[in-house]
């Protein structure tokens, strides 16, 4: 019928019962592109985050509604960046707001990347010892040893003994992964070392 007044209210209100239908999301998703509804979908997005920061279809809605209105400009990305870094602050074990954050980085150097590496060292620092703030140091430190940094020795030594804890206390499932990770590195990174 060409109206979608009420197809917003439709899904909140399953998402209500079920904040992770897939089928509720896709069909949000289908509204918000098909009549341009997107003015107030960051603020539901943001009420159901407050409501549940684990949410992990909330995440995805965030990164699709961006993605596809403002972008991830270096204003946005910054404003988001803070965004989520504050909600890992409250929540180190949140696999959700991780991968946000990696898929919003996914086109920038994260060595680079301002404030990020001081992020999770800063976590660290703290004894935070989540799998996901462990894996984005392994990634940063990769992007720094492919960039060809001052202290490879140093930066190579960090991301070997970052996957051994992996391996072997914080993610022990992957163990095999952080295994093959770690022999890449050394391959790859030792002799220029």
């Amino acid at each position: 019928m060409g109206d979608a007044s009420r197809e917003l209210e439709f899904t909140e209100r399953i998402l209500v019962t079920d904040a992770k239908n897939y089928h509720a999301w896709q069909h949000r998703q289908w509204v918000i592109r098909e009549f341009g509804l997107w003015d107030k979908e960051v603020d539901y997005i943001n009420s159901l985050i407050a409501e549940d920061v684990r949410n992990n279809s909330a995440w995805n809605q965030r990164y699709f509604v961006i993605s596809s209105t403002t972008k991830y400009t270096k204003e946005v990305l910054a404003k988001e960046f803070k965004y989520t870094t504050e909600l890992i602050n409250t929540t180190p074990h949140n696999e959700s707001a991780w991968n946000y954050l990696r898929g919003i980085l996914l086109d920038c150097d994260k060595h680079t990347y301002p404030g990020l590496l001081e992020f999770c060292e800063e976590l660290y620092s703290q004894s935070v010892r989540s799998p996901y703030l462990l894996g984005f140091m392994v990634e940063i430190y990769e992007d720094m040893l492919q960039a060809k940094c001052s202290n490879k020795a140093e930066v190579l030594e960090k991301a070997v003994k970052l996957c051994d804890s992996l391996g072997e206390e914080h993610d022990t499932i992957r163990c095999e992964y952080w295994k093959y990770i770690s022999r890449t590195l050394l391959i790859k990174y030792g002799e220029a070392v």
